[in-house]
């Protein structure tokens, strides 16, 4: 779910620990960990400045885009905005960065669990170091399908990699439980709170995992969220007007690179996207969300440009429909979304 500007303070706190996202364009992009200080609406959010993994500050670019990742009441929250300007003082220096127009939202629920399998690198509490497999991940712990066990209440730590990209390093974690299968064990670990980062990243990772198969499954939600793509604002408004009136939840980016990572981090139900985007035209995008694993059944839909072969591409990309100049309205649009994902529904 997204929060627009006039409600974004009831989903921020003074004190709360956060992800700075430096190259959120990037998969696996330098991130920092920070604090929120407090913020003046509409302007700015102020933040203890981040400091790289060197131990130094890290490096900073007016006008710099960047993303914002933290955990408040229960919800994983995440908004795109960028740097304003910071300072150098020696004591307790800071950052500024532009009030967002939206914060992303999702409820998370510590022990909900999701199966995958990763592989992971443990180090052992005698100091030996194993590759292994986790079969199972929450925002609280994991199962790890191992070659060797520990007593219960022994700690080890963790590195591996997410399905979306994050790093998580030098995990800790306390064994909770043991069982023996036919060629290993299956330990039940739990994470030990106050690794901030990590423990960020894997409740994004969940929830947002988790989000997107209720959604697909038809489960707890049943609302659907369309990914509108335009730099447009005039047309991204009217869509979204429309798309409201029926009920349906809308998230707006401007332009390719920002919609996929709303495509990431908030998984809609339909893609909308403009054929004249600044920085990469809509077939091209539909292209892009096709050959992923987790989006081939998305419906996804081009309009705009000048029409000509657009049409047929949008088909051999794998899009559900086009929509020329002539038809670009409104209502046509939302018209034929809501019924293609009414046929996906049957």
């Amino acid at each position: 779910m997204a929060i627009e500007d006039k409600d974004i303070e009831t989903l921020l706190a003074v004190g709360v620990t956060a992800v700075f996202d430096m190259e959120p364009n990037r998969k696996d992009g330098p991130r920092a960990k920070t604090i929120i200080r407090g913020w003046r609406k509409p302007t700015h959010i102020m933040l203890d400045r981040p400091k790289s993994q060197t131990g130094g500050y890290a490096p900073l670019q007016e006008g710099q885009k960047c993303v914002l990742r933290y955990l408040h009441e229960g919800q994983a929250c995440a908004f795109d905005s960028m740097v304003l300007d910071w300072d150098a003082r020696r004591y307790n220096p800071y950052l500024r960065i532009a009030w967002p127009k939206s914060v992303n939202h999702v409820p998370f629920r510590k022990h909900e669990r999701i199966k995958l399998q990763l592989s992971s690198e443990i180090l052992w509490p005698d100091g030996s170091v194993t590759t292994e497999s986790v079969r199972d991940l929450s925002a609280g712990g994991c199962g790890l399908y191992a070659s060797k066990t520990i007593d219960n209440g022994g700690i080890v730590r963790m590195n591996f990699q997410l399905p979306d990209g994050s790093n998580v390093q030098h995990m800790r974690a306390i064994v909770r439980n043991t069982r023996e299968t036919g060629s290993g064990f299956l330990l039940g670990l739990e994470f030990i709170e106050g690794q901030e980062q990590a423990e960020n990243d894997i409740t994004f990772f969940v929830t947002t995992t988790l989000e997107r198969r209720r959604t697909d499954t038809g489960g707890s939600t049943q609302i659907h969220r369309v990914l509108v793509i335009d730099d447009n604002t005039d047309t991204s408004g009217r869509l979204k007007r429309n798309f409201d009136n029926r009920g349906m939840e809308v998230v707006v980016a401007a332009n390719a690179v920002d919609g996929m990572y709303r495509l990431r981090m908030s998984p809609p139900t339909a893609v909308v996207v403009c054929q004249t985007l600044p920085d990469l035209a809509g077939v091209e995008v539909c292209r892009m969300i096709k050959i992923h694993e987790d989006f081939k059944s998305l419906p996804v839909f081009v309009y705009g440009g000048d029409g000509g072969d657009v049409g047929k591409r949008t088909k051999e990309v794998g899009g559900e429909a086009y929509f020329p100049p002539s038809l670009t309205l409104a209502p046509d649009v939302v018209r034929a979304v809501t019924q293609a994902l009414s046929n996906k529904e049957v």
